[in-house]
């Protein structure tokens, strides 16, 4: 555009001096002759200054620059003007029309392309007529006529001409100025219009031209199917027309989404070692480490740097840093919308100037050999894979026919088990197959750690070479030589022919000694552990083995391996066998003995297992799955640490059921002999109870309690038993029991199951750390009621995937809930629901106690608001201190209540019970303590329960001045709320009166343990000290 603008404005400056050339030169002939020498003189200046500046502008072509030639359009109008100004001034044409001639010179500048010019011409003629016309006007200027009259000067005339002359010269430079840029906007389009028809057609031919030569040149490679010729040809092609130095062929593999190098054309002045580098890049088509290839990948577009950036990833700055790379264009090679290569284009010693019609050529290029590339490539690989498969063919037919001779050798040598013979077989074959005179076995001595030589050929040898085979010995190390070496790496050696020395002296004493030519060495493997070593050796000739019979040599090798494993097998299989036999002789004589022994031990536990109760209102069942079960002879018996015991007892005149379920520490035998003595204990405790039959029940369960403690605490901590010991009261109901670290019992009350928890923790059977305290836990079943109680073997179930169960060991404590409700108490229904939840771990014991007795009601005329008002009554009685009417209000009521028999639970006999506490108060304040002693008896027969009953009972009998039953009922109440403080302090003073040192002590600590408040400790102490007559300082607890 910048030429075209240059060559209008020559055409215009050459237009305006043609013009202004004719114009001087019309002047110069009409002037001359119409007899006007003197102007026909000034108008010979001017057309020789006008000729003279056109012949100045032409020489220098035109001027150099836009802002010289601007410079003389100014100069030459200025030049025109001031000429035209003293033309008319000399001429006297001032007042004439020939002033109009300025109005010429505008219109000759506007045909400039520069508007300003024209602008410039306008008002420059109008400022230069005005001047003249003031400075005539003023007389400042003479007033010169050459040519016409003289004239009169008018102001009004020297003010309107250069005003007319001014919109004059405007009019005409608007006018042209116009006319001149639409000619020169029409000329330049056509111009355009031209030009771009031209460079279509240079295009066009040009594109017919490259693809001509690019249907040719794609030609030319489709009739060359070597994929080596293909890529040749191309980087010839792309350097020949493209001036490109240096080409890298990337292919794209799909498995491991990367680019590798396949065939590169480089300068002949690079290292190998940098070729090298580039040939081993792998270019990962994903992530960051990708970089421009990656995104040429991803994109399917080239991109082309003219410099190399600073910011490259470890593959490209490998690859520029090697190559000196100055710039890339890297293009992909694309087949139906698939990358599956790509072509990098780089100069080495100056940069890769390209335009992008040389981009544009070079990648419809790529695109137009991209299918012959792709196509070349699958030519070749389709060879390839036919070469492979046809060597594949024929090394399985080689390999079948050798399968064959190996399955056919290795019947032969299985038909045996004898090592020397399968040798001597094997060596035969070899040496007769393979051209080998001698072989060696060495096996391995791992006590000397060398290898010893344990058969061998003897064919064309020697006594002397014989003898010092058979006595070889090679250590296995460095000093060893090659057969240490094999040994070592675990690979064969072959050597090939006889060197002129050897490394070690060793190897060449063998070859000096035996004449060896040539020698294989094969370890003999069992996995990955050599077992020896054969070495096949020639002694005239050379072995001349191929890779293939080495490697032929080498299986047979491991046949050997296998016979030498397969007869030490046989050999320690032999032995085991014979072990083994005796062992399981010995293993059986143990197991009928130790049979023999848990048979007679489970019959001596089974006479002491059992329930033995008769009784009409408590029903005891039990169920038993010890773990270890075993056969002896026709019997099927089991053995384990698991109890269950029930029998019937008489406490004074009340029946009482006395249960005991117990888990013995161990397994089988232990845990049995553990059962063994604790059932015999038991058993001989209540066998003993007539005798002592008129204890208290919590004495008697007390005492039992700790007589099994003391014999279990003589095994010395190796024998540990959780427990369940109770005693049931046949008539009430009323459950007295010790849990030693035993499972909770569950209650089963109309359907509902829930743990009974103890109130106090009470230490396992013989546990020796601390001191033995024993404490009576009551709890008072009603008629329908459940109470079961088992072995830890309940909770300890390896649970079963099934339904929402998640398969372990079970972790979850209500299962045994749910089970005993679903099975709503039958124990041999919750064993089997147990079962199926699970597997059981451990043994297994459950121990069932049902209460059926119905008991009287209450007096009819009795119910819970009577027995309130009577309450009520008797304590304002007692308030304003009427004993008598106290007395008489409520002792009958509490007369007709021992006499019924009623012994129900409720909010009414919880009411009856106060009104018997409130009695008995009041007949001590009577001072009947007698009466108030029977009462109470005759009460806590009906409800062994009312602890309170057992208080104020020793409370009377202390008033009755009977301090021994007052201290039996005392103990009652102590062994069952050890902590009441205010009991303690009543059984302390009861023992203080019968003088029992030992149990004061007792106490007395129980109290200072019990958080008793100072000054009543001191004050005991005293009653203490003063009872005994000496100091008394308790010992520290």
């Amino acid at each position: 555009m910048a030429v075209k603008t240059r060559h209008n404005e020559i055409l215009t400056q050459r237009l305006s001096y043609t013009v202004r050339l004719g114009g001087a030169a019309s002047f110069v002939a009409l002037t001359f002759f119409t007899g006007y020498a003197l102007l026909s003189l000034l108008g010979l200046f001017a057309l020789s200054l006008s000729l003279a500046w056109a012949i100045v502008v032409e020489r220098r072509n035109q001027l150099s620059s836009a802002a010289a030639s601007r410079s003389s359009s100014y100069f030459r109008t200025s030049i025109d003007l001031l000429g035209l100004t003293l033309f008319v001034h000399l001429t006297g044409n001032v007042h004439s029309f020939l002033i109009m001639v300025y109005v010429v010179v505008t219109a000759l500048s506007s045909i400039k392309e520069k508007r300003q010019i024209g602008l410039f011409a306008a008002f420059g003629g109008a400022l230069c007529l005005g001047l003249l016309s003031a400075l005539v006007g003023l007389g400042l200027v003479p007033d010169i006529n050459l040519l016409t009259p003289r004239y009169e000067y008018s102001r009004a005339y020297g003010v309107a001409a250069p005003v007319f002359l001014l919109g004059a010269s405007l009019l005409v430079h608007f006018v042209i100025y116009g006319l001149y840029n639409g000619m020169t906007a029409a000329l330049a389009a056509a111009e355009t219009e031209t030009e771009q028809s031209v460079m279509a057609m240079v295009l066009a031919e040009k594109a017919r031209f490259e693809v001509e030569a690019y249907n040719e040149f794609s030609r030319k490679l489709n009739s060359t199917e070597s994929i080596d010729e293909v890529i040749d040809q191309i980087f010839a092609y792309i350097q020949e027309n493209f001036n490109i130095e240096g080409n890298i062929l990337y292919l794209y593999d799909e498995k491991q989404d990367k680019l590798y190098h396949y065939k590169s054309n480089f300068p002949d002045s690079f290292a190998e070692e940098d070729v090298q580098t580039v040939r081993e890049i792998r270019i990962p088509m994903h992530g960051e480490e990708g970089g421009i290839h990656s995104a040429v990948f991803q994109k399917r577009r080239y991109v082309y740097f003219l410099r190399i950036r600073d910011s490259l990833t470890h593959f490209e700055k490998t690859i520029t840093d090697r190559m000196q790379i100055k710039s890339i264009l890297i293009v992909p090679l694309v087949v139906r919308d698939r990358v599956f290569g790509m072509i990098d284009f780089s100069n080495y010693n100056r940069p890769l100037r390209l335009t992008r019609s040389d981009i544009d050529s070079i990648r419809a290029f790529c695109e137009q050999i991209a299918g012959a590339v792709q196509s070349s490539l699958l030519i070749h690989e389709a060879r390839e894979a036919q070469r492979h498969a046809e060597e594949a063919r024929r090394e399985i037919e080689e390999s079948r026919e050798e399968i064959r001779r190996l399955n056919q050798f290795s019947r032969t040598i299985n038909a045996t088990s004898q090592l020397d013979v399968i040798l001597d077989k094997i060596f035969s074959y070899i040496r007769e197959h393979y051209g080998i005179e001698g072989i060696w076995l060495q096996f391995i001595d791992s006590d000397n750690n060398e290898l010893y030589t344990y058969k061998n050929t003897k064919d064309l040898l020697s006594r002397d070479q014989l003898d010092y085979i058979r006595n070889l010995r090679v250590p296995l190390g460095p000093e060893g030589g090659i057969a240490y070496d094999v040994y070592a790496r675990k690979r064969p050696f072959y050597l090939a022919k006889r060197p002129r020395s050897f490394k070690y002296a060793v190897d060449q004493t063998h070859v000096d000694v035996l004449n060896i030519e040539s020698a294989l060495y094969v370890p003999l493997l069992i996995g990955d552990r050599v077992v020896a070593v054969i070495s096949f050796t020639r002694y005239h000739e050379k072995l001349r083995l191929s890779r293939k019979e080495i490697d032929s040599i080498t299986g047979f090798c491991q046949q050997i391996a296998g016979a030498i494993n397969n007869s030490h097998l046989h050999a320690e299989s032999e032995l085991s066998r014979m072990m083994a036999e005796q062992s399981l002789a010995e293993v059986q004589q143990l197991k009928a003995q130790q049979d023999l022994d848990y048979y007679l031990t489970s019959n001596l536990v089974e006479p002491l297992t059992g329930i033995h109760v008769n009784s009409e209102t408590v029903e005891v069942v039990e169920i038993t799955r010890q773990k270890k079960r075993f056969p002896y002879m026709r019997w099927t018996c089991e053995i384990g640490g698991d109890l269950c015991l029930g029998y019937s007892l008489r406490l004074g005149d009340r029946p009482y059921t006395a249960v005991l379920n117990a888990d013995a520490m161990g397994k089988s035998l232990q845990g049995a002999g553990g059962i063994l003595v604790l059932g015999s204990v038991f058993r001989n405790i209540v066998d003993r109870t007539p005798e002592s039959r008129y204890q208290y029940p919590e004495q008697w369960l007390k005492n039992a309690y700790r007589d099994l403690d003391n014999i279990f605490r003589a095994f010395d901590g190796s024998m540990y038993i959780t427990s369940f010991v109770a005693l049931i009261d046949d008539n009430t109901g009323l459950v007295y029991y010790i849990n030693a670290e035993h499972p909770p019992p569950v209650l089963l009350r109309d359907g509902k199951a829930e743990f009974l928890k103890p109130p106090h923790k009470i230490q396992k059977l013989g546990f020796l750390l601390g001191q033995l305290r024993v404490s009576v836990a009551l709890f008072r079943m009603e008629p329908g009621d459940f109470l079961i109680t088992g072995s830890d073997g309940r909770e300890d179930i390896m649970i079963r995937a099934g339904g929402e169960r998640t398969p372990g060991m079970n972790t979850d404590e209500d299962l045994f809930l749910r089970v005993v409700e679903e099975a709503r108490g039958e124990l041999d229904e919750v064993h089997r629901l147990l079962q199926n939840t699970g597997t059981l771990t451990d043994d297994l014991s459950l121990l069932r106690i049902g209460y059926h007795n119905t008991t009287p009601g209450a007096p009819v005329h009795l119910d819970l608001a009577i027995v309130r008002n009577l309450l009520e009554e008797t304590r304002k009685h007692l308030s304003a201190k009427r004993l008598a009417k106290a007395e008489k209000t409520i002792l009958p009521v509490a007369e007709d209540v021992v006499n019924s028999g009623y012994s129900e639970v409720g909010e009414l006999n919880e009411a009856l019970g106060e009104l018997m506490r409130l009695a008995m108060q009041v007949l001590r304040r009577r001072k009947k303590p007698g009466q108030a002693r029977e009462l109470a008896v005759r009460y806590s027969h009906l409800h062994p329960e009312a602890t309170f009953i057992l208080e104020e009972a020793a409370r009377a009998c202390q008033e009755d001045n009977d301090p021994q039953a007052a201290t039996d009922f005392s103990e009652r109440v102590y062994i069952r709320e050890p902590g009441n403080q205010e009991n303690l302090i009543f059984l302390l003073r009861l023992h203080i009166v019968l003088r029992n040192r030992s149990r004061v002590d007792h106490l007395f600590r129980r109290l200072r343990e019990s958080n008793l408040p100072p000054d009543q400790v001191e004050e005991l102490e005293r009653e203490v000290r003063d009872a005994f007559e000496q100091a008394y300082r308790p010992a520290a607890p």
